[in-house]
């Protein structure tokens, strides 16, 4: 009896570390999922390819600019079609992801733009990624656009 309790303690440990290697994989493999996606969508965005764009939101996706609720698909092709191109590049840009499970991927965008010598802007861009009947789909986007002032 004495031998089979580490026995036993040895499997389950075992047992639990392999089931946190399996999630960390799952994890892993939604996380480069989503950054190719999130490569063609913001493609997409930058030549003016809306449809593609649209097509990697999910039919109800929630909306927000600069904390407001926004009508969503709508008003982003609006802003798809209507926005002068080509964007000028940031001077300082982070892209960061964050698998929350297998099927939702948390990203977060930050860019920073210099708008004239006493004016920073800074944009910061969320996106939440859920798989949605076998096909990722964004159903939250957030974009929060402040000006800094410099000195």
């Amino acid at each position: 009896m004495k031998t089979i309790i580490p026995i036993l303690v040895s499997l389950m440990f075992i047992g639990s570390t392999q089931s946190l290697f399996a999630q960390d994989a799952s994890l892993e493999k939604a996380r480069q999922e989503v950054q190719k996606l999130t490569e063609k969508e913001q493609q997409a965005f930058s030549n003016g390819n809306c449809e593609v764009v649209l097509d990697l939101m999910s039919e109800n996706i929630t909306f927000y600019a600069n904390g407001n609720p926004s009508p969503p698909r709508e008003m982003i092709r609006k802003f798809c079609e209507k926005v002068p191109r080509p964007f000028k590049t940031p001077e300082q840009e982070t892209l960061k992801y964050y698998p929350l499970n297998s099927e939702t991927v948390y990203v977060v965008r930050t860019m920073e733009y210099t708008k004239n010598a006493n004016t920073r802007i800074k944009e910061i861009v969320t996106k939440i990624w859920n798989m949605e009947n076998g096909a990722w789909k964004i159903v939250h986007l957030h974009s929060t656009v402040k000006e800094i002032p410099l000195g």
